[in-house]
C-alpha cells in the first residue's frame, strides 16, 4: 500500500500493513494517537482504490463505544479522504467516491431505514456507537 500524503507510518502502521495486504487479521495494540484508527482505515482506502471493494457497498464497519469517539473517527477518515482525492485530481487520476457515514442511538428512525435501504447508495465506510471493532470484507469474500 502506498499513500502519497504518508512520508512514513507509525511503527504500528508499518507492521500491521503488509500483513492487512496479505489478508490477516490484524489486532493492532498501541498507545492512544499512535495511528492505530488510520492504519486499518488507509488500508480499506486502498481496497476501493484498486477496486477491490466497491465504494457502492457497505465494506467497512468500525464500531465504536462512545458517540463523540464516532464523530471523531468520521473525522479522522475524511481528512486523509480530501487529501488523496485531491492528490489523485492533481494527477488526473480518478478517484473513487467513497461515503462515509455514521450512526448512534441519536439517529434518526428515517435515516436507520434509508441506510439499509436497498435502493440507496450505502456508504462504503459507517461509523457506529456501540462496540469497538472494525470489519472489513476481504476481496475474496465480496
Amino acid at each position: 500500500m502506498v499513500y502519497p500524503h504518508v512520508r512514513r507510518g507509525y511503527a504500528v502502521q508499518e507492521a500491521a500493513w503488509p500483513l492487512i495486504a496479505g489478508g490477516e487479521n490484524v489486532l493492532a495494540i498501541a498507545p492512544t494517537g499512535s495511528g492505530k484508527t488510520l492504519t486499518a482505515f488507509l488500508a480499506a482506502i486502498s481496497c476501493f482504490i484498486d477496486g477491490s471493494y466497491d465504494p457502492a457497498a457497505l465494506a467497512v464497519l468500525y464500531l465504536s463505544p462512545l458517540k463523540a469517539l464516532s464523530e471523531d473517527i468520521r473525522r479522522n477518515i475524511l481528512e486523509p479522504l480530501r487529501s488523496l482525492r485531491s492528490h489523485f485530481a492533481l494527477a488526473g487520476s480518478a478517484f473513487p467516491d467513497i461515503r462515509v457515514e455514521t450512526r448512534s442511538g441519536d439517529t434518526p428512525e428515517s435515516e436507520r431505514r434509508r441506510f439499509f435501504a436497498i435502493d440507496e447508495i450505502h456508504p462504503a465506510l459507517a461509523v457506529k456507537s456501540g462496540g469497538g471493532i472494525l470489519r472489513m470484507k476481504h476481496p475474496e469474500t465480496i
